[in-house]
This record gives structure tokens, C-alpha cells and sequence, in this order.
């Protein structure tokens, strides 16, 4: 069964932070190339923004709910 659900609402600097500057994925940049690293982070909330404009964003949420027999 999947489980649907519906996001909080979040802000650009809330994404921005959970999603890059405090991801994995942002220290992975920034250890490759630091000097990219603002060049990336620039980039990425200027998608968002272009995406889904400045206000707050809710996304779409899903789950794959499993169970077992033993």
C-alpha cells in the first residue's frame, strides 16, 4: 500500500538549509569544490524560486507501506 500525504509548509531558506547547506549533499560540494559551492547554492534557489515562486511550498509525500508474515 502507499501512503500519501502532504508536506508541511516550508519556506526557500527552510528548503535551502534542509536540502543543501545542511545535507550531505551541500558538504559533498563544498569538499569537492568550495569555490562552486556558492555558485551551486545560488542555482539551486533560483530553481526553487523559478519553480514555485518565493512564497512558502508544500510538496507531495508518499510512502511504501509493507508488512510481513513470519
Amino acid at each position: 500500500d502507499t501512503v500519501k500525504l502532504t508536506s508541511g509548509r516550508s519556506s526557500l531558506e527552510h528548503l535551502e538549509t534542509g536540502v543543501f547547506t545542511k545535507h550531505p549533499l551541500g558538504k559533498a560540494v563544498f569538499d569537492k569544490s568550495p569555490e562552486a559551492y556558492d555558485e551551486v547554492l545560488r542555482q539551486f534557489k533560483a530553481e526553487i524560486a523559478r519553480r514555485w515562486g518565493h512564497q512558502d511550498i508544500t510538496f507531495p509525500l508518499s510512502a511504501l507501506l509493507t508488512t510481513g508474515v513470519k
